[in-house]
């Protein structure tokens, strides 16, 4: 009997009455010339009585389409198209008259839905009677775009009671504030500075109603490729047909149509206008009245009803999941660990919510019996977190606590020493947290610190933060007893032990509560431990090198067989079942990873991933470059992205002390030498090798034509030395030439303290060339 109950359906919505889902316009071969001939006149402006009671009241009760002058793509419901026209003809009072008759003998029969008989026959004085009555009860019963789709409905056939009662503006001010979350009215609290995420118990979970404001005026529904304009009744207004690859966004006044490059705004009335945004740019939705896009930098915000070109742009710190919770200027968001309000664009406070979450958590606003209007923090597997306000009046003790979570370091500081001495104690970490972020920002000696911090792990983070950020990422560092308070950390890695890793952010800006996961670039204790067996490396004497050079005299002596140094860099694969790159780097482990926007460069203690971590570092990416790959030179691992971006890391550190992009596409690991002024060298085109490009450290670049293909190339203190197989060796930038003593190596040399090695024989540097680096 199911087939009856659909058929039954069908010929109630060919009747008009009210239908659950909406039916979409279509044309009318039967009734076409009676249509055009009343539209015609019309437009004409000679329409007659007659036209109207020879006209089939099943044309304005239909779901019947009839094309926009000026738009083929948008197609208007024939009663409203009719109901606008009439209204345009006022002076015939014969054609109201006529209308009103009909939607009496309509009424009189009792077939169908009143209010959905009226919206038909407008702008019939008594259809305009019933839907002023049916906008006043959706006003008082809280159905806000009902009341807007039904005062949308009058007022396009001159309808003005509505807007004439005393409150009638107030009215339409009420509900676009209500729908639009709209602190400017009483019911919608301003988003206050975040706090803490609680979990909401089981009752809160059933009590919960969220704030859906997908709709305004109008409701909007997608059908078979089209997108539909409907009414409080159902009824389809109007409908535009769309691309089959087109995405849709809809929300309270508006929706975005995505295609290819192309992005459209739609209004309630079914226009279309383009906006012309920046490339690269994610739709994030439509709320609070604003249309809402994400870039790679900023966040853009546009008014709903505003010009193209009129929209705001913002950053913020960390990349955000879903879109905002919207009310007025203000907007709330989420990311992966804390919750950040801007207020315009302007960001005025940040929470660390201390979840693990992914992308498919959502900010989400409601109702809650006993808390009235909240914001929650909701999970794919139904559970959900009250956003609670910043506690302002928290207890002193928990009070330093709060500021850290919120960034406000120098404050959590202050309450902090506000503390009775004997609840400072407890409160160590906060005072330990606020030193590690702002190292030595801060007023507080590291004396003054041990004094209340005794944790051996709390120290060296503080004692890694107050080496400075510049000292730990420059080029110069090799190893630990070279860092300010080198020997002091020391100290502490022999406390803290080998059984433990605590990993150190290497890279400021970072917070001292992320979960060391989300720390771009880190250092353990192992790592600092392995760097104090670096090699000590030498550094050329510059003056007598320029003189052997200037006398096209070889800066090394001829080579003589020796073992093997323990400084050689070896290099070997390694599988990996995930398809990343795995190298071992004299036995440790070196992996590669990418994602769709990172990229990660990481090394382990032994050729084991379980082994303690030394380093880490990542970095955004572009997610549509090809592939990574690398290769080690000396100190300096090169890491390429596809063929046009290089990165340089230390070894030792896991710093990443240059990243470039390379033009032409010249960009191959095995091809690029970082030279120590920040110079990258690269021979070119691969495998021919008959150029060489320096691209300094301002992205400046130099390219030099080669006299025959390079054999090999390595960098020497600020020159790059290109060998070829003649024997002779160029220098460039500064072109010296030399003839290299004894065969050439058909690999090329490793740059150590002691010489050039190669194929197990080394070339010693002449005479006292090298001296001990102080």
């Amino acid at each position: 009997m199911r087939w009856l109950y659909g058929l039954i359906i069908c010929l109630a919505c060919g009747a008009g009455v009210y239908c659950q889902e909406p039916q979409p316009l279509r044309s009318s071969s039967e009734h076409g010339q009676a249509m055009q001939n009343l539209w015609r006149a019309l437009q004409e402006g000679s329409p007659q009585s007659d036209d109207m009671r020879t006209l089939d009241s099943r044309l304005l009760l239909g779901h019947y389409g009839w094309p926009h002058p000026d738009d083929p793509q948008l197609l208007q419901r024939w009663s409203r198209a009719l109901a606008q026209a009439i209204h345009q003809h006022r002076r015939h009072p014969s054609l109201l008259n006529s209308l009103e008759r009909a939607l009496q003998r309509e009424l009189d029969e009792g077939s169908a839905d009143p209010l959905r008989l009226a919206a038909a026959f407008l702008p019939a004085p008594l259809a305009q009677q019933y839907l002023q009555r049916a906008a006043e009860q959706a006003f008082d019963r809280g159905a806000f775009s009902d009341y807007l789709g039904y005062h949308g409905l009058l007022a396009e056939v001159g309808h003005t009671q509505l807007d004439a009662e005393p409150s009638g503006k107030q009215r339409q001010e009420l509900a676009w504030a209500w729908l639009h979350s709209n602190p400017a009215q009483s019911w919608w609290p301003q988003i206050p500075p975040p706090g803490p995420a609680t979990p909401l118990r089981e009752h809160h979970l059933t009590a919960w109603v969220p704030h859906h404001a997908d709709a305004g005026a109008v409701r909007w529904h997608l059908h078979n490729h089209r997108l539909m304009g409907v009414d409080p009744l159902n009824r389809t207004l109007w409908q535009r047909s769309l691309d089959r690859r087109a995405r849709v966004w809809t929300g309270s006044g508006a929706a975005l149509v995505s295609h290819g490059d192309t992005l459209q705004r739609i209004d309630e009335q079914g226009h279309a206008s383009d906006l012309v945004m920046p490339t690269d740019i994610a739709i994030l939705g439509i709320y609070g009245g604003f249309i809402w896009l994400q870039g790679r930098e900023y966040m853009y915000r546009l008014a709903i009803d505003a010009a193209p070109d009129t929209y705001q742009r913002f950053r913020l710190p960390v990349a955000t999941i879903g879109p905002p919770i919207v009310r007025g200027k203000r907007s709330l968001w989420l990311s992966d660990h804390e919750y950040l309000l801007v207020d315009g664009d302007t960001l005025i406070a940040r929470y660390l919510h201390g979840q693990d979450i992914d992308q498919e958590w959502r900010l989400e606003q409601g109702s809650l019996p006993s808390l009235g209007k909240v914001i929650t923090m909701a999970g794919p597997e139904g559970e959900r977190y009250l956003v609670q306000p910043f506690p302002d009046s928290s207890q002193a003790l928990l009070k330093p606590g709060h500021l850290n979570r919120a960034k406000r370091f120098t404050q959590a500081l202050a309450a902090w020493e506000q503390l009775p001495d004997e609840h400072r104690l407890a409160a160590s970490d906060e005072l330990a947290r606020a030193l590690v972020a702002l190292g030595p920002e801060s007023s507080w000696t590291l004396d003054a610190a041990w004094q209340w911090i005794t944790d051996p792990r709390w120290r060296l983070r503080i004692l890694w933060r107050y080496a400075t950020p510049q000292a730990v990422t420059t080029k110069d560092w090799h190893t630990l007893d070279q860092l300010p308070h080198g020997a002091d950390m020391a100290d502490l890695l022999e406390q803290v032990g080998d059984d433990e890793t605590v990993l150190l952010p290497v890279t400021p800006p970072h917070h001292p509560l992320y979960p060391a996961r989300a720390w771009d670039t880190v250092i353990s204790n192992h790592g600092l431990q392995h760097s104090l067996h670096a090699p000590q490396p030498g550094h050329l004497d510059a003056p007598q090198l320029a003189q052997h050079l200037k006398t096209e005299r070889s800066p090394v002596e001829a080579p003589r067989r020796v073992s093997k140094p323990d400084s050689i860099t070896q290099l070997q694969r390694q599988r990996d079942a995930q398809g990343n790159t795995q190298r071992l780097l004299n036995g440790q482990l070196l992996q590669l990873e990418s994602s769709r926007s990172t990229t990660t460069l990481a090394l382990h203690r032994t050729s084991q991933e379980e082994s303690p971590l030394l380093w880490r570092h990542r970095w955004q990416a572009p997610g549509y470059l090809p592939g990574r790959s690398l290769d080690i030179d000396g100190d300096w691992i090169v890491v390429a992205e596809g063929q046009a971006r290089l990165h340089v890391v230390h070894r030792w550190s896991g710093a990443r002390v240059r990243a470039a992009r390379v033009p032409n596409g010249l960009a191959m690991p095995s091809q690029a030498r970082y030279v120590r002024n920040g110079t990258l060298a690269i021979t070119h085109p691969i495998s021919v090798n008959t150029q060489i490009t320096l691209v300094d450290a301002n992205d400046a670049t130099q390219t030099f034509t080669l006299p025959q293909a390079a054999v090999w190339h390595i960098a020497v203190e600020d020159q790059v030395w290109v060998a070829f197989a003649s024997g002779e060796v160029i220098t460039y930038p500064d072109q010296a030439h030399f003839t290299w003593p004894g065969e050439l190596p058909e690999r090329r040399p490793q740059v150590l303290p002691e010489g050039l090695w190669a194929d197990g024989f080394l070339w010693p540097w002449r005479e006292t060339t090298l001296q001990p680096q102080e």
